[in-house]
């Protein structure tokens, strides 16, 4: 008991010294107001007491323990807002703290700071100058910021892998342009009694949910006429301000997913389904392959298009059209297969010189389907 008033009397003055700094009053008024607006949050979301709201924001921002079994979050809300409440209270809390580590110093005889490094600090006093320790270097400081550290990494690793079983009946192919996707799709689909989600039928409904704020990219394309699109701008420009290469619309194929019925695999397939964008929602690696095909087998591909699938034709110069869109599609597909490789995900090449049954059944293979 004597030992509590002890420390209890050491913190208040430490609070007084720590006030007279310029800023610490801001510091702590957010700190207390952090604390006010979740204890109102999670009372009024979780329908608890103000108390019990109190609680659970405390508890949450030092990453206590509830012990109370009733005071569980189950609403989606307010588990995302515990997410955004505990990234914004660290820095806030850690610098409270520090602040009231150097208060508690300061109280034994120093006043002013300057940093010396190598986790002291040098304080000076009456013309006397003393090192000491800087408080986040103190071990229990430094325990309780290790903790803090972890505590996120695992609110981070919930998260992702709540994405990744949420879309776990999903397999993911992907790749570039001409490299026969639908139709291995399609094929898998009736073999293995799949549903079949295709992000291309779904890209002009798309286009007309995403407003110009959420999609810059799209908003210009759309703009801009044929000549514009495929003749006057140089490949690199066309593969860097494409919209669906750029992941543009993307949460929308996440939200179409999660309406489709789980009862059976579902096949996603498209050349948007761009394998960073991909990757959080994968719970097995395996669930994902993007087809790679080579220059010469895209481009007798697309010679054989017709009609509004060769939509170069409708501009002033087609065939520089069509080799400006095949350049940008060759370097797409090189991104998206060093991408691919790079998280360790599956890639299968398309060259031509395997029939598309062969094809199949080594993506059939790799997606785990046989």
């Amino acid at each position: 008991m004597i030992s509590a008033i002890l420390m209890l009397r050491r913190l208040v003055g430490a609070l007084r010294i720590a006030l007279r700094e310029e800023d610490f009053a801001r510091i702590l008024g957010a700190g207390l107001a952090l604390i006010t607006i979740g204890a109102l949050a999670y009372s009024l979301g979780g329908d608890w007491s103000i108390v019990d709201g109190l609680y659970v924001a405390v508890a949450t921002l030092t990453t206590s323990s509830v012990l109370d079994p009733e005071l569980t979050i189950t609403d989606p809300w307010l588990k995302l807002f515990t997410a955004g409440y505990v990234l914004v209270g660290i820095g806030i809390l850690v610098e409270v703290a520090r602040r009231l580590g150097m208060g508690v110093h300061h109280r034994q005889g120093g006043s002013g700071e300057v940093q010396a490094g190598g986790g002291w600090r040098s304080i000076t006093s009456t013309g006397l100058t003393a090192r000491i320790r800087d408080p986040l270097s103190v071990p229990p400081f430094r325990t309780a910021l290790a903790h803090r550290q972890r505590f996120l990494s695992s609110v981070m690793a919930r998260a992702e892998t709540h994405n990744a079983s949420e879309l776990e009946h999903v397999r993911w192919i992907g790749g570039g342009s001409g490299g026969g996707k639908t139709t291995l799709s399609r094929m898998l689909a009736e073999r293995f009694a799949c549903r079949l989600y295709s992000s291309d039928e779904m890209m002009r409904e798309h286009s007309a949910r995403l407003a110009p704020a959420e999609a810059p990219l799209l908003d210009a394309f759309l703009r801009s006429d044929a000549d514009e699109r495929w003749v006057r701008r140089d490949p690199v420009t066309m593969a860097r301000t494409f919209h669906w290469f750029q992941g543009e619309g993307f949460d929308l194929i996440v939200d179409d997913l999660r309406r489709i019925p789980n009862d059976r695999l579902v096949l996603a397939e498209g050349f948007r389904l761009l394998p960073r964008l991909v990757q959080p929602h994968l719970s097995d690696r395996r669930h994902a392959a993007w087809l790679v095909p080579t220059p010469r087998f895209r481009r007798e591909a697309f010679l054989r298009r017709r009609g509004p699938e060769a939509f170069w034709s409708a501009t002033s110069d087609p065939e520089r059209a069509l080799a400006n869109l095949l350049e940008r599609d060759r370097m797409f597909t090189d991104a998206l297969a060093d991408e691919a490789a790079r998280a360790d995900l599956a890639l299968l090449s398309v060259d031509g010189t395997r029939a598309p049954v062969e094809l199949a059944a080594e993506l059939a293979m790799r997606l785990g389907l046989s």
